[in-house]
């Protein structure tokens, strides 16, 4: 799944893992690691999104941290509780951790965090800006793990069985949502409202969804038993029109939820 990687990477990655200690590493570093290498990530990256966090809303309870980081060479989500005694994490934030390399959807991430520390502040990176038609098909690791943006799209409903249909009024409560976002030329792929899992996404709902073009910023994992990509949204902001920011909203309509683990 993570291409390109030198056999260095992965001849250091093996010894690591027969002496059972961790080694230091950058995210590139880390991608080419094999699932359950102990790994210390102490490149300094910057915190550039809190997906989720623990405390309540949008009737669930998250307990877990869900914490996209990057340096100069790559993006990684780490996923899980923190150290006792660490730092409430931040946007901006440098970091150092160590913990296991556990990808879950492709997603690249560090999970069973055994050290956080922060470390300083950094500029924030801008979220990296890619199209729908980047989406297609099985993706790489120039965008997993990274924080997102797709600008000037549309949402339909996924109704599953590939015919979307208008857009109900308001993002689900307390529900995963399953839905199509669509470019000007006809591209499209699955935004997968993950509530049970991620804060960010829980806290859509309710929120009115808008019926013209939105920007929407995120991440993706790559769902294998549908072989897609899903795009996972933490905001959602409406394009106003060029004579008018009013927007409009049609009435409700079911979704379809996937039928997926909670990871809170």
């Amino acid at each position: 799944m993570f291409k390109n990687r030198r056999t260095m990477m992965a001849i250091a990655c093996a010894i690591a893992v027969c002496a059972g200690t961790a080694f230091a590493a950058n995210i590139t570093t880390i991608e080419g690691d094999s699932s359950g290498a102990l790994v210390t990530l102490d490149s300094n990256p910057v915190i550039t999104a809190i997906g989720s966090m623990p405390g309540s809303g949008d009737g669930y309870t998250y307990t877990n941290y869900a914490i996209l980081a990057q340096d100069s060479t790559g993006s990684v989500e780490l996923f899980g509780h923190l150290p006792t005694g660490s730092p409430t994490p931040a946007v901006g934030d440098t970091i150092n951790v160590a913990g296991t390399f556990s990808p879950y959807n492709s997603i690249p991430e560090i999970e069973t965090l055994t050290s956080f520390s922060v470390t300083g502040t950094a500029p924030v990176p801008a979220p990296l800006p890619i199209t729908v038609a980047q989406l297609q098909g099985e993706p790489d690791d120039t965008i997993l793990g990274y924080y997102l943006s797709l600008s000037g799209v549309t949402i339909t409903p996924d109704t599953g069985d590939g015919s979307p249909n208008p857009v109900p009024g308001s993002f689900p409560t307390h529900s995963n949502g399953d839905y199509y976002v669509n470019d000007s030329l006809g591209n499209q792929v699955v935004m997968y409202q993950y509530a049970s899992s991620y804060s960010a996404a829980g806290s859509l709902g309710g929120t009115v969804i808008p019926t013209g073009p939105v920007n929407v910023t995120g991440t993706i994992d790559y769902y294998a038993p549908d072989s897609e990509v899903e795009f996972i949204p933490f905001s959602v902001t409406a394009v106003p029109e060029p004579a008018s920011a009013s927007l409009l909203i049609l009435g409700g309509a079911a979704l379809i939820a996937r039928r997926r683990g909670r990871r809170v």
